[in-house]
């Protein structure tokens, strides 16, 4: 096909394939794609697009894969303006936002305290892991409670029948509809829709809007209770605890000390200005063109930060009361405590006192702690762009004059008065970088040329996927739970254990040019359909199982290597050749995608685990000798929980120190003989574990009063 002939047919049945709520229809060599507020006409290689039967846009293109990555990229920001449309889809997204909301605080607690309780009574950081862990398993009720509420929510409000819900992801979601498919009424709000309209075509009356007295809705602010509340609090805990650690505790540590004075005086400070710090007393501004002020999530987000910081600084507290003192956890909880009191303290200010008032001739702007300036327009001599999303208003000597963000209420309307004023927009050197990356960042579309063999059998590819993904899970488990069942020997429970990935490791290299390891938002739904999502978070989270048991179970306690050196750099080998392989088997276009960065941190993991059964795997003949002990470390009185060790003589004369349980310590300690079993590959990497003699009888060595016998 010629660059300059077109196959509408093809076109038209590939939309139909991606996008059936679209009606596409052909007529007289002309492809016509109907929305519900409207009409993309395709005429040749000439797209033309009406909003609400009034122009909008018109785009030449060179050929046919352009021709139909615009179409698909029009479909899909129409599609966006016709969810602003449909209340009822934007009222049900938002209820069960809420649910996402509660997971996300109730996480951040619960790993808050964990942390706290490890570090101020010194336990195990297992129990840190089990408070990264839990809420991941949150996902499992949210998927019923999110599949709830959009069941009570997303209702067509004419029939009251229920709407599409997708269930292709973890958490089922809404799939927008412009009518209802059973009574078949529209279920775009009227209103919405004009003032869409009125939105899009706002240029053309620009300046009738502004010669005319606009008066904009003043948007309520609050805040005030929150702040009063948080300041009385912040101010009796300094007072409290400014009592008891200069009353009542003495410090032996002058650092100490001093670090605390610091700590209560700046928490303090934060106290009083969430009480005193409000919006001076002046003459409001009786008719304002616009108004730009914080939103209220602002304020909820500064409340969830300002609990931990409280929780930080009463942990550094108690720590510095308990002996020994640790200066570097004091200093820790102290530094994280106050930074997360400045921020929280920062955010329910803002809320409660930020403000812009653009006038006609003036800007009226309060900052957070209460400071009001005037500015006249006439000062303002440019505006600059961050890449925060910061917008700065300049002087001529390019001092900032006051700033606004671009997710504060009024902000769109601000950057519309900056237009009318034709003031001189400059931007950052980092945000003409990302403006520069998302303008690269066309819709992500399915091109013949991506075609394979592979893609004739995605349904057989992904059964297959789900079969070594279990066989992966079952081989990271199975294998402990039978060993400590005596059904399995050492050596085949960590062969099982070492060589279970291969499968889906070697399936993931057979069938990479399907399998994606996200699929990106902009993704059309014809590139989704062909191509296979990899199941990332399943896969590292597996993998990171693995890797600990490695670690912590059989290369601590069952047979440890002696020459870990060495064993490191074999486990580089493997893990390079590992990451090269998936690098060039995987397409450069899945290679950019992010999720592809947590597959190849994974395989770091997976090379511990392959390393060790190959390391085994290629060892000689155990040997077995007397186990030589010259040194014997058991955990103190305050520490029961640490290991104990033997460090033994090896047959060369080198020595290695050995993680042992209580009775096999404790043996040794009475008397009773043990035997090295050491094995050694051609690399020089040795295993070693003890054991009894062959032939000892453990019963009456655990039991020595049995019988009235005595070992």
């Amino acid at each position: 096909m010629s660059s300059k002939t077109i196959d509408l047919d093809k076109i038209a049945k590939r939309l139909n394939e991606n996008y059936p709520q679209c009606r596409i229809t052909e007529t007289d060599g002309r492809l016509v794609i109907e929305l519900p507020i409207s009409k993309i006409e395709v005429n040749g290689f000439h797209v033309a697009v009406s909003v609400l039967d009034e122009a909008f846009d018109e785009v030449d293109c060179e050929n046919t894969d352009e021709l139909y990555e615009v179409i698909e990229e029009f479909i899909l920001v129409l599609r966006e303006d016709e969810k602003y449309c449909n209340p009822t889809f934007t009222r049900a997204n938002k209820n069960a936002a809420k649910y996402f909301r509660m997971l996300l605080y109730a996480a951040a607690a619960l790993l808050a305290v964990m942390i706290i309780v490890c570090s101020v009574f010194d336990l195990s950081m297992v129990y840190l892991l089990i408070g990264v862990i839990v809420p991941w398993f949150a996902v499992i009720p949210m998927r019923f409670i999110c599949g709830n509420s959009f069941k009570r929510d997303w209702v067509c409000p004419h029939c009251g029948a229920s709407l599409p819900i997708e269930e292709k992801k973890i958490i089922p979601c809404a799939k927008f509809a412009a009518s209802c498919p059973e009574c078949g009424k529209s279920l775009l709000e009227k209103s919405l829709v004009e003032q869409l309209k009125k939105d899009i075509f706002s240029e053309e009356n620009e300046d009738a809007e502004e010669a005319s007295d606009y008066k904009p809705e003043i948007p309520k602010r609050g805040g005030k209770k929150v702040c009063t509340v948080f300041g009385i609090v912040l101010l009796i805990f300094t007072l409290v605890f400014s009592v008891l650690m200069f009353g009542y505790v003495e410090s032996k540590e002058p650092a100490v000390t001093v670090l605390n004075a610091i700590t209560l005086l700046a928490a303090g400070a934060m106290g009083a200005a969430l009480i005193f710090c409000h919006e001076p007393e002046f003459e409001r501004v009786s008719s304002p063109k616009i108004v730009v002020c914080e939103r209220k999530w602002i304020q909820g987000l500064g409340i969830a930060v300002l609990i931990p910081g409280l929780l930080l600084l009463f942990a550094s507290f108690v720590v510095s009361t308990v002996a020994p003192v640790s200066i570097g956890q004091v200093i820790l909880f102290s530094l994280a405590g106050l930074f997360l009191l400045g921020l929280g303290a920062w955010m329910c200010l803002a809320r409660r006192n930020r403000v812009v008032y653009i006038c006609s001739s003036a800007v009226i702007y309060v900052s957070s702690f209460g400071r009001k300036r005037e500015i006249e327009c006439a000062e303002i001599s440019d505006v600059k762009l961050d890449s925060s999303g910061s917008i700065k208003f300049q002087n001529k000597t390019g001092k900032t004059l006051f700033s606004i963000e671009n997710n504060m209420i009024g902000a769109d309307s601000a950057i519309d008065w900056i237009d009318r004023q034709k003031f001189p927009v400059n931007a950052t050197k980092r945000f003409e970088k990302q403006v520069e990356q998302m303008e690269n960042e066309n819709v992500v579309s399915w091109h013949e040329e991506y075609r394979t063999p592979l893609h004739e059998h995605l349904k057989a590819i992904r059964a297959g996927l789900v079969i070594v993904m279990l066989l992966f899970a079952a081989g990271s488990i199975a294998p402990l739970v039978l060993y400590l069942h005596d059904k399995l020997k050492i050596a085949q429970a960590i062969y099982l254990t070492s060589f279970s990935p291969l499968p889906l490791l070697l399936y993931y290299l057979a069938f990479a040019p399907v399998l994606a390891s996200d699929f990106p938002a902009c993704a059309t739904e014809e590139w989704k359909s062909m191509h296979i999502k990899f199941p990332v978070i399943s896969f590292a989270f597996i993998s990171l199982f693995s890797g600990a048991k490695i670690f912590y179970f059989w290369e601590k306690n069952i047979l440890q290597v002696a020459d870990s050196g060495r064993f490191m750099l074999f486990m580089g080998v493997i893990a390079a050749v590992l990451i090269a392989l998936f690098y060039i088997r995987t397409p450069k276009r899945l290679r950019k995608l992010d999720a592809f960065v947590m597959i190849i941190l994974s395989l770091f993991m997976l090379a511990l685990v392959i390393t060790y059964g190959v390391n085994l795997a290629i060892s000689g003949p155990a040997e077995h000798y007397t186990a030589v002990v010259v040194e014997r470390t058991e955990p103190s009185a305050d520490d029961e929980n640490a290991d104990r060790t033997l460090t033994v003589l090896l047959n060369d004369g080198t020595e290695t120190t050995l993680n042992v349980t209580e009775s096999v310590y404790n043996l040794e300690k009475s008397g009773v003989e043990f035997v090295v079993c050491q094995k050694e590959n051609f690399l020089g990497i040795r295993t070693v574990r003890l054991h009894l003699p062959e032939g000892t009888d453990v019963s009456r060595l655990l039991n020595p009063n049995q019988n009235g016998e005595t070992q």
